[in-house]
């Protein structure tokens, strides 16, 4: 049978159909580990120069004393040598009828790329070097945008005490008195050296009587000057007397966004789905046109023609809306997932046609699979991994976008406060959102890498040994 299926292969070679080869010799594979002439016709067909020099280190594994793969091995670079480790058995699970021309199995990854380690210990370090990796990674990251916007924010004319914010205490009679700027400087550590202040709010410092306050390090944010010194942390963590975590600034703006990515994802990838499935017809090209038009209007604009028309002409929410009731949040929801749903549209609708004119969708059809059985079985799953990507961005674009969405409606979320901070300057919730922002992104990143690499073992084989 084996015999049958390996004559096919080398015909389907000659007449170069590779793709479909590669998928009957991994199927020959499965059932006889050490068949020298399948591993040698895998070699045949590929152009990849670590799955060639693994593929024949897998046959002189089989016949060491052949001359004919020494001499291929050596024309790669390779020193020839029977590896060691015992070749992986490709599991009957692990099916090539999703995407036999791109799909490599287990038992096709190249050896200088990653594999599951066999023991523990070697489990354990490969997970201390991507921890350590990726905290290096982070720290530097962080330090480097801290520090950017703490030169950005000093590089402002003015300061917490004179600002936008002291003509409107000058308007209403109120005035600082010299005596006064310098305690408050004093007291908020401005009087000090810029290097110096950098380093106290990122590490801590000693206060006047001698104690130490440990900075930014032990999550201390800092005192925020608008809020007479209350901590940065409080101020944006917790929530009003008797209320929940989910009433305070980062509560109400996690939920907005979380409201507003359910609208994004659920309006997003349907719609790029339906303009993917015809992409000539005049539902396509009327979605598209529709997209393309969301995209170019601007969160603000958008927003304000919201106000006009659902509070001003129709009367349906209210200017300044009751954030209690449920129903006043689906027009900032909207607003604010407006200019991501059309972009992951146009993102699905990208990946989906290039995935349609590939050869395995074509047998798929030939086969007699139904329309819907194709595009969410074998189209849609192996598009996942660039829709899933670019996820991670548009839920950070999301929070970027508070910064206008909850000003226009006086929303009572981080957005607004950041929006306050840098109109009055107050440095240490600046700097303390800043942070927030940038751990937020990085985790997210994160998450989408590790996502990406269970949805698709691919990338993962990619990754050199050892790369973070």
């Amino acid at each position: 049978m084996n015999s049958e299926k390996l004559s096919l292969a080398v015909q389907l070679i000659k007449s170069g159909n590779k793709p479909v080869a590669q998928a009957i010799l991994k199927e020959i594979l499965r059932a006889d580990p050490d068949n020298e002439k399948a591993w040698l016709w895998l070699y045949s067909c590929t152009e990849k120069v670590g799955q060639k020099r693994y593929f024949l280190q897998q046959a002189l594994r089989i016949d060491p004393d052949n001359p004919n793969i020494q001499r291929e091995l050596s024309k790669l670079g390779e020193q020839p040598h029977i590896i060691a480790r015992p070749i992986r058995q490709i599991s009957s699970s692990q099916s090539t009828e999703n995407n036999p021309e791109t799909e490599l199995s287990a038992a096709t990854l190249p050896p200088n790329h990653e594999t599951v380690p066999g023991t523990l210990s070697d489990r354990l370090r490969m997970v201390q070097r991507f921890l350590l990796g990726k905290s290096l990674r982070v720290i530097t990251v962080l330090l480097g945008v801290t520090l950017s916007m703490f030169l950005l924010m000093h590089a402002i004319p003015g300061n917490p005490w004179a600002n936008y914010s002291t003509e409107k205490r000058a308007m209403q009679g109120v005035y600082s008195s010299e005596a006064v700027t310098q305690a408050l400087n004093q007291r908020f550590g401005l009087n000090l050296p810029l290097w110096r202040q950098f380093t106290r709010y990122i590490i801590g410092d000693f206060e006047a009587d001698g104690s130490f306050f440990c900075g930014a390090l032990c999550g201390n944010l800092g005192p925020s000057t608008r809020q007479r010194g209350r901590s940065v942390q409080d101020v944006l963590f917790e929530p009003p007397e008797g209320k929940t975590f989910w009433e305070s600034r980062f509560g109400y703006s996690i939920r907005l966004v979380l409201f507003g990515s359910l609208i994004a994802v659920g309006l997003g990838i349907p719609l790029g789905i339906l303009s993917a499935a015809k992409p000539k017809s005049a539902l396509s090209r009327t979605i598209s046109v529709s997209l393309a038009a969301l995209i170019s209007i601007p969160n603000f604009v958008l927003g304000l023609l919201a106000i006009i028309v659902f509070a001003s002409w129709l009367k349906i929410i209210k200017v300044l809306p009751d954030w209690e009731i449920p129903s006043n949040w689906i027009i900032p929801a909207i607003v604010l997932a407006v200019m991501p749903m059309a972009n992951i549209a146009r993102v699905t609708r990208a990946s989906l046609i290039n995935i349609l004119n590939e050869d395995y969708i074509r047998t798929a059809r030939a086969k007699g699979l139904t329309q819907t059985r194709v595009m969410l079985v074998h189209v849609l799953r192996n598009a996942l991994v660039p829709i899933i990507t670019y996820l991670g961005p548009t839920l950070m674009e999301m929070f970027t976008g508070l910064l206008i969405v909850e000003n226009l409606y006086s929303f009572p979320g981080f957005g607004r406060e950041y929006w306050g901070a840098v109109l009055e300057l107050d440095y240490p919730m600046i700097l303390g959102l800043t942070l927030i922002y940038a751990t937020g992104i990085l985790l997210v990143n994160l998450l989408i890498e590790v996502l990406s690499e269970i949805l698709d073992p691919r990338i993962r084989s990619l990754k050199p040994r050892g790369a973070a």
